[in-house]
């Protein structure tokens, strides 16, 4: 009787043994996913690999900038006579932005001017050369200098004389060496106008009167510069986004009074990932996504950079956002989707069949029955599927359920998919 009751202890125990481990004969098994979905062990479910159309969509970021933005600096120092705008003020090319004081520059333009008209006359009076008057002129004065010139050598001459004898003084005798060179000095002078005046200006004196002509325009020029610069217009079509100065501050040249900017058309620079750049190109359409404003514009790539950032293997592009309602601010960030050439006819299997490790990625397969891990490269996701660039072949059947539990060879059982 008592072996009876220890045999029948000992079937119930391992019973209980059995029943706890979870039997191959449907006891519950987890799927490496944390759910518990009744297969038996080493039941999978599969799923072919096949030829499927793919979509090609990724995202980039940016704060969209404006295309031309300036800040717009005084060409003239001085007092700030008025500003003429303040932020958000929409401005047109050439309208005047601001003006520094003028007076100054006003007065240096008439001084210009004038020295311009007389060096004008002055070589006007070269080249219309009157000969005969100027002839006439000038032998007169010789005339004239050529008698005084006599008489005081004669002066000289007679005191001389009354020197030696003693009649007169030293500073006496010494005056009238002095008048006698003076008139002699004077003849010279004279001798040397009616040289000119019977010869006419040469090409040298001519071209000298040229060159004060030219040095006195460029000095007009200059002057009408510097007036001009006083007032500030504006470069190009904008908003004015920055104000720093007000009519009565003092500013020196090469200060920024404004900020300028052109919104019309905004531009986002994105950092795409390297295995775009064999496709990336300028005209390619994108979907740039404004979550704060609330729209999406219809953007356009206009330059891709050709180098990739070895350290983020990552490269530029600038992308182009219309902006003619100005209903877009200047910083804000957007989101560009891009639809690439689609890819037909590739290969792909459900996304629940590519497992990631360690930054690589597999899958099992059901090769002949039995469990064999496969490594592959990826591509695209397209709803559920996943296209694969490399490692499988189509046909081929990858487990989609039930591989949690699987080593390498391990017998699988097919289960019907739902």
């Amino acid at each position: 009787m008592t072996r009876f009751f220890q045999w029948t202890a000992g079937i119930l125990f391992a019973g209980a043994i059995l029943a706890g481990c979870g039997g191959a004969e449907g006891g519950p098994v987890d799927n490496g996913n944390g759910e518990n979905n009744n297969l038996r062990e080493h039941e999978v479910e599969v799923a072919p690999v096949e030829r499927r159309d793919f979509e090609r969509t990724f995202r980039g970021t940016g704060s969209l900038i404006p295309k031309e933005e300036a800040s717009v600096r005084a060409l003239a120092g001085g007092t700030l006579d008025v500003v003429n705008v303040d932020i958000g003020d929409t401005v047109s090319e050439g309208d005047v932005l601001f003006r520094t004081r003028q007076v100054d520059a006003e007065n240096s333009v008439r001084q210009a001017e004038a020295g311009l008209k007389s060096a004008e006359a002055r070589l006007a009076q070269l080249r219309a050369w009157s000969r005969d008057e100027e002839i006439d002129s000038a032998r007169a004065r010789v005339r004239q200098a050529r008698t005084r010139h006599q008489r005081a050598s004669d002066e000289r001459e007679r005191m001389r004389v009354l020197f030696e004898r003693g009649s007169v003084s030293p500073s006496e005798w010494e005056e009238a060496q002095a008048a006698a060179d003076a008139a002699e000095s004077e003849l010279e002078a004279v001798q040397a106008q009616l040289n000119i005046a019977e010869r006419g200006p040469t090409a040298e004196e001519i071209a000298v009167a040229e060159t004060e002509v030219e040095r006195a325009e460029a000095g007009l020029a200059q002057a009408r510069q510097a007036l001009e610069d006083t007032e500030v217009r504006a470069p190009y079509d904008g908003v004015i986004t920055g104000r720093y100065a007000k009519a009565g501050d003092f500013i020196n040249r090469g200060q920024d009074v404004v900020r300028i900017s052109a919104l019309e058309v905004l531009e986002a620079e994105m950092h795409i990932p390297e295995r775009f750049a064999g496709i990336m190109e300028t005209g390619l359409a994108v979907n740039v996504r404004l979550d704060t404003h609330d729209l999406t514009r219809e953007g356009t790539v206009v330059a891709v950079n050709q180098a990739i950032d070895r350290q983020t293997r990552t490269f530029e592009i600038k992308v182009h956002v219309p902006n003619e309602d100005l209903s877009i601010k200047a910083g804000a960030f957007g989101v560009g989707e891009f639809v690439l050439p689609a890819q037909r006819d590739v290969l792909g299997v459900p996304h629940e069949a590519v497992i990631e490790r360690e930054g690589e990625h597999y899958v099992w397969v059901a090769d002949n029955g039995e469990a064999r891990r496969v490594y592959v490269r990826l591509g695209e996701r397209a709803e559920d599927f996943v296209h694969i660039r490399e490692g499988l072949e189509e046909g081929q059947q990858v487990v989609v359920r039930g591989f949690g539990a699987l080593a390498e060879g391990d017998d699988l059982v097919i289960a019907a998919r739902d």
